[in-house]
């Protein structure tokens, strides 16, 4: 989405024709409303080193305005009604979010989430917010006391829901004492791969000692395990250990985290790392914030009481398993699916967006700006570089181009409607869509080969790196 002043206007892609946007009202971070800008927000794919252009046109006719309506009074709701915006006040029943790919259900009194129903399965979702007392807890230690708060908000939660063409959103502020969080649920309509999980963006402002949980509880049975990325390239199996106290049973979760059983696994995806826990069957749950007392000794040599607003982004995936897990499955590391892995690239490399304020409408000029410098590699293959090593004269650059081979599970339903556009390549030059030369070259960028090499295919978890001369 792009911020917009305007309730007038239509999107245009860089060819010229129109697609789907809708307008709503920006949310800030501590949950009101702005009152003279709004959202613009439409769907766009942009492959792998690539450019695209879509244009913001102003027209007579009045925009594609969300509906919004509110379940309690919002923080903001007049500026809302102040840009235009219809605004309803609802009854309390179920919130439902998504269409025909995804179906949320957020309770209407807590503005916590239910279920979630996806390629022929619903999940009951029980999701908690928690504050374990914060103990021996410093900078560097995670100590909680044994006592653990299921927090009791001071007020009812203001609900703001939001609906659209595009997508949905409802935007839940919860305060205890003098600490605040905003929970933002993001269902979108896309066909593509951004309308198969539920994205929650959250703004916690802690001001209370402890440290702040977001826990889901579901109906599966997953015993005791729970499985973690390493290094956001191997997968690690946690076990529960009863004996070991709560800090001896959260792990480190980089980007990812799943719990599963026969029929379903439930995925975690998150924008930056968190600490990661299943305390109990059908459970689990991240550290968001966290606020200490005492100094831990370790260096610090003061406690952690200079908390701001911090955001975070977890994405929740559901997906249907299609073969069993096998009965000698006690230690056996299990692997994300392909969706899953393309969800956290999403999420980890977000897009970078330039905005053009001028008023002058797409011509050949800007339409130049819309490149795209080599085809899609294969679905199972991520670019994880393409780095400039130098150039030896004007007419051509010189790169390295990293790529590997992801190990992924195939024991889960993955739906395949946004993997394609791709070729099969006989070799890397095949990839690029101008002309260049390759040559084998180690990871180290100070040593080269000196032959061609045709399009070799990897192995699972394998790395491959080649250098690319690029002609201008």
């Amino acid at each position: 989405a792009v911020v917009s002043t305007q309730s007038t206007g239509e999107v245009y892609d860089m060819l010229g024709s129109r697609i789907p946007y809708q307008i709503e009202p920006a949310a800030l971070d501590d949950g009101s409303f702005s009152s003279d800008s709004k959202f613009v927000a439409f769907w766009t794919e942009t492959p792998s080193v690539s450019i695209n252009r879509y244009s913001l046109k102003r027209t007579e006719n009045k925009g594609k305005m969300a509906s919004v309506p509110q379940l309690n009074h919002a923080v903001g709701s007049d500026n809302i009604e102040r840009l235009g915006f219809e605004v309803n006040n609802e009854d309390c029943t179920d919130i439902v979010l998504g269409g025909e790919k995804l179906t949320v259900v957020l309770d209407c009194k807590s503005g916590r989430l239910k279920s979630m129903s996806r390629d022929s399965v619903t999940l009951t979702v029980a999701q908690e917010i928690l504050l374990y007392g914060s103990g021996k807890s410093g900078a560097y230690l995670f100590l909680p006391s044994y006592t653990t708060n299921l927090l009791k908000y001071d007020s009812k939660p203001q609900i703001t829901v939001i609906r659209g063409e595009v997508r949905h959103r409802a935007v839940v502020v919860l305060r205890y004492k003098s600490s605040r969080l905003v929970l933002t649920y993001n269902v979108n309509l896309s066909p593509g791969l951004s309308g198969e999980y539920l994205d929650i963006e959250i703004v916690s402002d802690l001001r209370t000692p402890g440290d702040l949980s977001l826990r889901f509880n579901a109906e599966l049975k997953s015993g005791d395990s729970i499985y973690t990325d390493l290094n956001g390239h191997n997968m690690q199996h946690h076990k529960f250990k009863e004996k070991l106290h709560t800090q001896g049973n959260f792990f480190p979760m980089p980007s990812t985290a799943f719990i599963q059983d026969d029929d379903v696994r439930l995925t975690l995806l998150g924008s930056e790392p968190h600490g990661v826990a299943s305390l109990k069957e059908g459970s689990i749950e991240v550290i968001l914030d966290r606020r200490t007392t005492v100094d831990d000794l370790r260096g610090m040599g003061e406690v952690v009481q200079d908390n701001v607003p911090t955001p975070a982004r977890i994405r929740v995936l559901l997906e249907r398993r299609v073969v069993p897990l096998p009965k000698s499955s006690s230690y056996l590391v299990q692997y994300p699916s392909l969706l899953s892995h393309w969800a956290g690239h999403a999420l980890l490399n977000p897009p970078l967006v330039l905005e053009d304020i001028s008023t002058n409408s797409p011509d050949g000029k800007f339409r130049q700006l819309a490149i795209q410098l080599m085809k899609q590699l294969p679905c199972d293959e991520e670019l994880v570089n393409l780095r400039h090593v130098g150039s030896g004269d004007a007419r051509h650059v010189t790169c390295q181009l990293i790529r590997r081979k992801l190990g992924y599970s195939c024991d889960v339903s993955t739906s395949a409607q946004w993997c394609n556009g791709y070729e099969n390549a006989q070799s890397i030059e095949g990839l690029f869509l101008m002309p260049v030369t390759v040559k084998q070259q180690p990871f180290s960028p100070f040593h080269m080969g000196d032959t061609t090499e045709l399009y070799s295919d990897l192995e699972a978890m394998e790395f491959a790196s080649h250098y690319v001369r690029i002609e201008h």
